[in-house]
Formats: C-alpha cells, structure tokens, sequence
C-alpha cells in the first residue's frame, strides 16, 4: 500500500533493478540478511560493493523502514558512484528549522538532496529522522530520476 512504511531492502532492491540487476562480485557481507533469499542478497551485496550502503556493526536492517536521511545517503552516494554531481549550496539545507537532527556525517547528503529538491520538506522542516512511505519513496525517486538522468527513459534497467 502507497502509506506503508519501505523497508530498507526495499529500497536497495530498486536501485539494483534501476541499474539492471547488475551481478555483485561477492557474497553479501552482512549476517542479518540471509532470511531474504538471494536476489535481495545480491542487490545489497552489489550496493555494498559500490559503497552505495554500508551497514553497521557487520548488520544492514534490512526490514527497517527506511528513514528520508538514509534514502539521502543512498542516492548522494550513489550519484557520485555513477560520476554525478555531490555537492550543494548549504543556503538551502540552513533554512530548514530541523537541520540540527540531521545525523552525523549525513549533512553533507541532505544538503545535496535538499539541494536538488529531492527532498523537500513540509512546513520547514525535513524529517530527516523521519521514516519513507512508499509513496515518498516514489516522489523522491521520481525527482532524482527527473533531475539527474533527464526522466524515464535515462534509467538504465530499463533499455
């Protein structure tokens, strides 16, 4: 359903299949992953091979839902793996009255998801510990796709 939460898997399952589902060279290296079954495993394993996720503490959670701040990890990360822009004007993320909730070392993505307006926010505020609906996971895809890969038609899963 649209308002359901999206877990983290989830999230790096689309990403794989966006970029077609490409073989990871090695096993997942994370323990709590393995009840998922194998294309799960091999879309984290390929996202961890590309530094586009990193876990903690040898976990990924991938039943948690995901947060706006991971979802803005993950595709800063992933832009700058695939050779695109990584860098923001901070003037857009300092307006925001819930800057200081932004995790540690994550301010440099929500400025440059902010940036972009991936991420908008609400009322001035971004939520960044905020958990995704599928819904806004969609939008947020949508204005990624959009804003760095000219629509639709530039995803590469897709040809």
């Amino acid at each position: 359903m649209p308002d359901d939460n999206m877990s983290r898997a989830a999230f790096v399952l689309i990403m794989w299949r966006m970029m077609g589902m490409p073989e990871p060279n090695g096993a997942p290296i994370f323990s709590d992953i393995e009840h998922h079954g194998e294309v799960v495993g091999k879309a984290i394993a390929w996202a961890n091979e590309n530094g586009i996720v990193m876990g903690a503490n040898g976990m990924f959670d991938p039943d948690g839902s995901i947060t706006r701040e991971a979802i803005a990890l993950i595709l800063w990360r992933f832009n700058v793996q695939k050779g695109g822009a990584d860098d923001a004007d901070p003037a857009v993320f300092n307006t925001f009255n819930d800057v200081s909730s932004v995790s540690p070392g994550v301010e440099d993505a929500m400025s440059w998801a902010t940036y972009y307006e991936i991420i908008r926010g609400s009322e001035g505020n971004m939520a960044p510990q905020g958990t995704a609906t599928r819904a806004a996971v969609v939008l947020m895809l949508y204005r990624y796709v959009e804003g760095f890969w000219g629509g639709i038609e530039g995803i590469p899963g897709l040809e």
